[in-house]
C-alpha cells in the first residue's frame, strides 16, 4: 500500500532499489511452505494506491465519466505472474481496470499494456536479488558506507533522505541516473551477470 505515486520498474530493480516487494514474495516463497503447509509460488507483486482518489473534471460532468477517472486513481501497478489462473484471480475477465495487464481476444496477455513475467524470469529476478543483498550485506559488515546515491526512475535518491546533514555531500553534485529500459532489456542484463558472475551498478555498467 503506497499512499503516494509509485511506479514499478525492472530497471530499478537491475540496480538494487526498489526491492522491498520483491524480497518480502520470495522470501514468502522459500519459506511459505512451513506456513501453507506445501509449496509456495510467486503469484506477483503489486502496489495498491492508499490516498483516496480525486479527479479533475467539469463540475456537472457525467456520473459515467467521473467513475471511469475513479478507477484510472485505482489502478495497481507491479508484476505479476503469466499464469491464466494467476491473472484471472487478479481480475476477473482480463480488462485491466485494476491490475496491470490486459488480455487479447485469444487470452494471452497484451504486451502494450501488460506487466507480466513467466516462472522463469521470476527465477532470473529472484536470484538476481539474492546476489544483491548477499553483496550489500558483505559490503555493511565491512564497514563501507561510501556516499554514492543513485537516482532512481521515478524518485531522487535524496529527496527525502535523513542523512542528508551528514553525508557532506554538495547540493550542486550530480547523483548517477538509472536508465529506463524496458522490461526484456532490464532482464537479459539480469541474465547476462548471472552468466558472468556480476550483479547490480558493476554488472549494468559493465555491459553499458
Amino acid at each position: 500500500y503506497k499512499t503516494g505515486r509509485r511506479e514499478f520498474n525492472l530497471s530499478d530493480v537491475v540496480y538494487g532499489q526498489n526491492l522491498q516487494m520483491l524480497t518480502y514474495l520470495f522470501a514468502l516463497k522459500k519459506s511459505g511452505d512451513a506456513v501453507m503447509g506445501e509449496p509456495v509460488l510467486p503469484g506477483g507483486v503489486l502496489y495498491l494506491p492508499a490516498r483516496p482518489p480525486s479527479v479533475d473534471l467539469p463540475r456537472y460532468a457525467p456520473r459515467e465519466q467521473v467513475e471511469k477517472e475513479l478507477k484510472k486513481q485505482l489502478k495497481m501497478n507491479g508484476l505479476l505472474l503469466n499464469d491464466p489462473d494467476v491473472l484471472n484471480a487478479m481480475e476477473k475477465g482480463g480488462e485491466g481496470v485494476y491490475t496491470p495487464y490486459r488480455l487479447t481476444k485469444t487470452g494471452a496477455p497484451d504486451g502494450r499494456y501488460s506487466s507480466v513475467a513467466d516462472a522463469a524470469a521470476l527465477g532470473v529476478i529472484e536470484r538476481h536479488i539474492d546476489r544483491l543483498l548477499t553483496e550489500m550485506g558483505a559490503a555493511l559488515h565491512a564497514g563501507d558506507i561510501s556516499v554514492n546515491p543513485r537516482d532512481g526512475t521515478d524518485v531522487t535518491a535524496c529527496q527525502y533522505c535523513e542523512y542528508a546533514a551528514v553525508c557532506e555531500r554538495d547540493a550542486w553534485e550530480e547523483n548517477s541516473q538509472t536508465p529506463k529500459w524496458k522490461a526484456s532489456d532490464a532482464l537479459k542484463l539480469m541474465e547476462g551477470e548471472e552468466k558472468d558472475g556480476l550483479s547490480g551498478n558493476a554488472g549494468a555498467e559493465e555491459r553499458h
